[in-house]
């Protein structure tokens, strides 16, 4: 075995086996490495980028996904589970590098998962609802992989603990639902936009719902804040595109993710027969259509609310 450091800015330790090993930053950033020669000398910042980058490419060659994001460095929140979990590893199979965030620990399962499967990810535990871990969340991809060049900004929350209506809400739950879902958003692009004007450019894409386009009953606060979501995509597209950034958000129809795991079986019924195709859509389904704005593909989009619906929006 040899252990050699590495000065990116954060002491890391490696450890050489003959085995694929990880590079570990903290708790719960880890890198896909493969075995150097013995006695390699410590490595700059630039060369160990372009080394892991030569890595990559090998194991892309490989087969591994189509590679639409490749060298891409991303940002996904609520990467924990459901949409975000499914963004992240859609995004790290085409090519991107991802920075997983999310509110709960067990976010460093779905980076461990992406490294698993030979891509590259770390991971942090923040809440987008407070200013100053969004710094620290911008800088700590800055540190570990240079610049920005995707924000998927997904974590969101419903009111489960009470009625979302309008004589219903208390105070406290239409801060947590509006918080969460609209001032995260903005928190979010307003932490990582100037380092993306710095760099040249990039691409956020936001969830929206489709309760931003519909009147659905007991979703007053999550309504209002989806509805936000809309038309702040919408301005900050106009505000940034002579930045080269664009900005566009997804309206997500019942997408079966574990939100649902406690609604009764009649209930997804009716949630299913809302959509034309009369089913649940699948989190990667959402995930393929943000794919689609961050690629070259996506290049003439901005300020676009796509509705991933299942026909929903035109019934």
């Amino acid at each position: 075995m040899v252990r050699f450091s590495l000065n990116l800015g954060t002491k890391i330790q490696r450890e050489l086996t003959g085995r694929p090993c990880r590079i570990s930053l903290g708790d719960s950033h880890c890198f896909p490495v493969t075995r150097r020669p013995t006695g390699a000398p410590c490595a700059t910042r630039p060369q160990f980028l372009e080394w892991s980058k030569t890595v990559v490419r090998s194991q892309r060659r490989a087969g591994a996904g189509t590679m639409r994001l490749q060298h891409k460095i991303a940002i996904v929140t609520g990467a924990a589970q459901g949409i975000g979990r499914s963004a992240a590893l859609r995004f790290a199979k085409e090519g991107a590098l991802v920075v997983v965030a999310d509110s709960q620990d067990k976010v460093a399962e779905t980076a461990k998962e992406i490294t698993d499967a030979g891509g590259s990810s770390c991971s942090i535990v923040m809440d987008t609802t407070k200013a100053d871990q969004w710094d620290k969340t911008v800088a700590f991809a800055l540190e570990n992989y240079g610049r920005i060049d995707l924000l998927a900004n997904i974590a969101g929350v419903v009111a489960l603990d009470g009625p979302d209506t309008v004589i219903g809400l208390t105070e406290e739950r239409w801060a947590h639902v509006v918080g969460t879902d609209l001032t995260g958003v903005w928190l979010g692009m307003r932490a990582v936009i100037p380092t993306m004007i710095e760099s040249g450019g990039g691409r956020i894409c936001n969830v929206a719902s489709m309760a931003a386009l519909r009147g659905l009953p007991n979703l007053a606060a999550y309504s209002a804040a989806k509805g936000g979501v809309a038309a702040l995509t919408r301005q900050a597209a106009i505000e940034y595109a002579a930045d080269n950034i664009l900005v566009n958000a997804v309206a997500p129809g019942t997408i079966n993710t574990p939100i649902l795991a406690g609604v009764e079986p009649e209930h997804l019924e009716q949630f299913a027969a809302a959509h034309a195709i009369n089913r649940l859509g699948d989190p990667g389904e959402v995930a393929a259509m943000m794919v689609h704005f961050f690629s070259e593909d996506g290049n003439f989009l901005t300020g676009q609310l796509f509705p991933v619906c299942g026909g929903w929006s035109v019934k």
